[in-house]
């Protein structure tokens, strides 16, 4: 009975085609189908099944290729090929490095191994459609394989004002500069998406100057490097259009704050100095108040109206802050309030800071010597002095008995001759030994009255001295009479007022 059958059904099958073609033709495609159903079945049940299943099936695709008749070749060769580009492009989205893009990009990446299941099983699904279709019609379905998304990254894209007053995109979230990455499946390099600037009231502004780039049926590019942006307001998106209206989806356009810097703080060390003594450096903070980089700058500090000092930085990154400190310290030569100018070379910024600078004297002490010893050339005073100290003359006069006949009496700084003019001899010095030397022979009105005033190199004792050519006589006795040309009228016994200043 079987074999009858049998008989019967190839007989019916050669007088419906008047060949014996056929039946081979509908039963390959037949076969085709049902491998093509259990290897979205086999994928199904485990979602890396995909790995093994597409090239086994491609396999089974190409022996059935083989043994078809010519008018099935041809179907069964473009279903093989689209399953052999399906397990390629499948192997090409696995090997994407989803750390990678979460490591340059910070979002976490969506597209998984289940994501990538949905994908391979509706496409092998419009292939089952696609054969069935062609046993009715012989010829390929005109309804293509509905694109799916899963992730634009980044969907958000920031722009920032250039420095041709343009805005481009801060790249620092995405995996490329300037590209953005669309995730999805069943895309087709003749079906890519038109894109269109919005308003935020969902007005079209203009098409934007960007062709997506087919990558792989699961990936598409987005190379914004020539976009100008241009006419993009706040809540501006870009929005996809795709030719098998699908969904449109969009990208939100975020305007960043351009790089602004600020100077937050400003530190001196030691915040008093002294003054003429203390080095004080400067420590400044700066920070990025912008949504992008700021851009290389220059740190100026200018100390008192004194040179600028320039110190060259680094860009900062958004919202990132600096502190640096000016290599070169400075010493203030004014005591009180000195203000200092800090500013920005970018011009976002200039600020005043004032110090304190305190005096650099510990004590000051004034002595006054009575009737100086004139009865030799040389007498050390109980004025000690140490390294840096300021020895001053404030005051001196007065007059000395220098001995001999008539008219003796002569002023101590500055004795006249008969003739009245300023005498060789019969004057006042002074002596710092390691300062001033008692050889010199410094009178007191020249270190008084030119000099002004000295600073000492070592610890010694101040001297006072006399200039004579003999000193036994000399002395503060018989001082009555008013001297040559009257220059002791009404001049007391010879003083020397000296103020000593101490320094910290």
């Amino acid at each position: 009975m079987k074999q009858s059958m049998r008989i019967a059904g190839i007989v019916l099958c050669a007088l419906a085609a008047g060949l014996t073609t056929s039946c081979n033709m509908t039963g390959s495609i037949d076969k085709a189908i049902a491998q093509l159903q259990q290897t979205t079945q086999t994928i199904a049940a485990q979602s890396d099944a995909w790995r093994a299943a597409l090239p086994k099936l491609v396999d089974q695709l190409n022996q059935l290729e083989a043994q078809a008749t010519a008018d099935t070749k041809g179907v069964i060769s473009d279903t093989t090929n689209q399953v052999q580009a399906l397990a390629n492009e499948s192997i090409t989205y696995a090997n994407i490095n989803a750390q990678e893009i979460i490591a340059k990009t910070g979002v976490e990446f969506r597209c998984n191994t289940d994501f990538a299941m949905s994908g391979i099983t509706a496409r092998l699904q419009y292939l089952i459609d696609d054969l069935k279709f062609w046993q009715t019609n012989k010829r390929h379905t005109d309804q293509k394989p509905l694109h799916g998304i899963c992730q634009i990254i980044n969907d958000t894209l920031p722009l920032y004002t250039t420095a041709n007053n343009r805005l481009g995109i801060d790249s620092s979230k995405l995996v490329l500069p300037n590209i953005v990455e669309v995730f999805g499946y069943n895309f087709r390099g003749d079906a890519l998406p038109k894109l269109q600037l919005m308003d935020s009231n969902g007005n079209r502004i203009r098409d934007v100057t960007v062709t997506p780039a087919y990558v792989t049926q699961y990936q598409l590019t987005l190379d914004f490097s020539t976009e100008t942006f241009a006419g993009v307001t706040p809540g501006s998106r870009i929005q996809f259009l795709w030719p098998d209206k699908g969904d449109p989806n969009t990208l939100t356009l975020s305007l960043l704050n351009p790089g602004k810097l600020k100077i937050t703080n400003a530190a001196f060390d030691p915040a008093a100095p002294i003054v003429s003594k203390d080095a004080v450096f400067l420590t400044v903070t700066i920070l990025n108040q912008g949504d992008v980089p700021s851009g290389n700058y220059v740190v100026n500090w200018t100390p008192q109206g004194d040179r600028v000092q320039a110190v060259s930085q680094p860009a900062l990154n958004a919202k990132q802050s600096r502190t640096m400190r000016f290599p070169n310290p400075y010493t203030y030569q004014t005591i009180g309030q000195n203000s200092n100018n800090v500013s920005l070379s970018t011009g976002d910024d200039s600020e005043t800071y004032s110090i304190t600078v305190v005096t650099n004297v510990a004590s000051v002490q004034d002595y006054t010597i009575n009737e100086p010893v004139v009865t030799k050339p040389w007498s050390p005073t109980s004025i000690s002095v140490l390294p840096g100290d300021k020895v001053e003359i404030m005051d001196a006069g007065g007059c000395v008995n220098t001995g001999g006949s008539g008219p003796t009496t002569k002023l101590y700084v500055d004795p006249q001759n008969k003739s009245c003019s300023l005498d060789n001899n019969y004057y006042g010095t002074i002596a710092i030994p390691g300062t001033i030397e008692e050889a010199q022979k410094k009178s007191i009105r020249e270190f008084w009255q030119a000099d002004k005033f000295v600073k000492v190199n070592r610890a010694s004792t101040i001297e006072l001295g006399y200039v004579d050519d003999s000193y036994g006589d000399n002395g503060y006795w018989g001082m009555g009479d008013t001297g040559t040309c009257d220059q002791c009228k009404g001049h007391p016994n010879a003083y020397v007022k000296i103020r000593v200043t101490h320094y910290k």
